[in-house]
């Protein structure tokens, strides 16, 4: 499961961070993996963006977004003062080599077929990056709460969203809900 916050909702937009997980109906628990380390890339995925970078290639800032950010909580608006933004080439080849090690097999999970993939796709095209994963593979997650729509509010329930519009946590309670859904329809 991905999970971007951004700039603006349009493919084009300033990406402010990624956070990523590796998800099944059948691991154990809540079905994620987050204790594994490969290549010094730890489980799960997180990486936040340099801002500048993305302005200067001419990707969008919406001005309602932004209003939108001022008033979402401290502990969401904190990506904003980091000092670990990455550039997007650096920042999308982490990315490659951590989906390759962690998500084979695995299909490529996010919030919306037109919101989070067609920004990654963007990002990787304007860094001048392949992505490693193909088209086949994305899934939406939005979809599925549409399809089960009780089992999507009882799995809300059980879980909470301790910093919403964090990505990283975004990703961990979308994985967690799509693994109770997921669970239940097999």
């Amino acid at each position: 499961m991905i999970d971007f916050e951004t700039l603006a909702t349009t493919p084009d937009a300033v990406a402010v961070s990624l956070g990523a997980v590796i998800f099944s109906p059948s691991f154990k628990g809540d079905g994620i993996i987050t204790t594994l380390n490969y290549d010094d890339h730890p489980l799960p995925f997180s990486v936040e963006f340099h801002l500048e970078e993305q302005l200067r290639r001419g990707r969008r800032v919406s001005g309602d977004t932004l209003r939108w950010w001022m008033q979402q909580p401290p502990e969401a608006r904190k990506v904003f003062a980091s000092d670990q933004q990455l550039f997007l080439q650096p920042a999308l080849g982490l990315f490659n080599r951590w989906l390759p090690e962690t998500s084979q097999g695995f299909d490529l999970w996010a919030n919306g077929a037109d919101f989070d993939i067609p920004i990654l796709l963007s990002l990787y095209e304007i860094a001048g990056v392949v992505p490693v994963h193909k088209f086949y593979q994305h899934r939406c997650f939005r979809t599925l709460k549409e399809l089960h729509p009780k089992l999507y509010e009882a799995a809300k329930k059980k879980h909470q969203n301790p910093v919403k519009h964090d990505a990283l946590q975004d990703a961990l309670w979308q994985a967690r809900v799509a693994v109770d859904i997921l669970r239940k329809v097999a």
